[in-house]
């Protein structure tokens, strides 16, 4: 009886350890949070040397974007989508060009 108690202790252990190790690693991912099955992360989306759109205004890119937050040259967004589809979609709609957007994850962001 003491080896099968024994047993399940070590077991218990082992899945807390792998439970804390997965934890610790979802969590260093970056910035974002569950929303429903999908992972949503927050993006800084900056413009350079144009003017600053008002993307409230823009019904497609509403459907992707959520959360803004208006910056001195842009904004702080949550998605559920990449920055690389985030980048094509802006350019799709308002003809930019790579070096007028930088999309860059709010992680990253932060540590520039």
């Amino acid at each position: 009886m003491t080896n099968v108690i024994e047993n399940v202790a070590v077991v218990i252990c082992i899945l807390g350890v792998i439970y804390l190790i997965y934890y610790m690693f979802h969590s260093s991912l970056g910035y974002g949070r569950k929303k429903g099955d999908l992972f949503v992360t927050y993006y800084t989306v900056r413009f350079r040397g144009v003017p600053i759109p008002d993307l409230k205004a823009n019904e497609k890119i509403m459907a992707k974007l959520n959360s803004q937050q208006k910056l001195d040259n842009g904004y702080l967004v949550e998605s559920i989508v990449n920055g690389g589809s985030i980048k094509q979609l802006l350019k799709e709609e308002y003809g930019y060009t790579d070096k007028e957007l930088l999309i860059q994850s709010a992680k990253n962001a932060l540590q520039s």
